[in-house]
């Protein structure tokens, strides 16, 4: 499978999403590169910014510099999607304080991103030469959000008051 993803994603493929969460793509191949000793691969991989951790774990919370959950939105957008549920559930806050999505921890955040993106660090922290095939400031990006996310949950932020949500139940 690796094989086949390395040379599909250097053809050109991206897996940076639409129509459903799509994280993870990048371990298996990386995990190719370094058993392998691909340089080629590992640069390339290093270089990549079109994962769908890159575009959806990019920007850090204005209020704490956090990394945050979510596609770059519009306010527009992201209000159709908290009020009216029209929209990607992925959608990032604008104002970059708290998690994306409707509610903390809900769309996909829960149940299809977040946990594999635990795995993805777990496993380049048990093997650190799988960081040999990531950008490091998208890996520690991506690290960052994970130990938050396992400590904490959920972002969001009121006020001065910081809260934090693992129940996926809408409030």
């Amino acid at each position: 499978m690796a094989l086949d993803q390395a040379h599909i994603i250097m053809e050109g493929q991206r897996f940076a999403g639409g129509g459903g969460e799509v994280p993870g793509h990048r371990l298996p191949v990386a995990f190719f590169a370094v058993m392998f000793d691909l340089q080629e691969l590992k640069t390339f991989l290093k270089e990549a910014n079109w994962f769908y951790d890159d575009v959806t774990v990019h920007q850090r919370s204005l209020v704490d510099n956090e990394p945050i959950f979510g596609w770059s939105s519009d306010e527009k957008g992201y209000w159709n999607q908290v009020v009216n549920k029209l929209g990607s559930k992925t959608r990032g806050d604008p104002y970059r304080y708290i998690d994306g999505g409707p509610y903390p921890a809900g769309g996909y955040q829960l149940c299809c991103t977040s946990q594999p993106w635990k795995g993805m660090i777990l496993a380049s922290r048990l093997m650190p030469s799988l960081q040999e095939a990531w950008n490091p400031v998208a890996w520690q990006r991506l690290a960052d959000y994970a130990d938050r996310w396992v400590q904490i949950g959920a972002w969001a932020v009121w006020g001065n008051q910081t809260l934090s949500a693992f129940a996926s139940a809408e409030p």
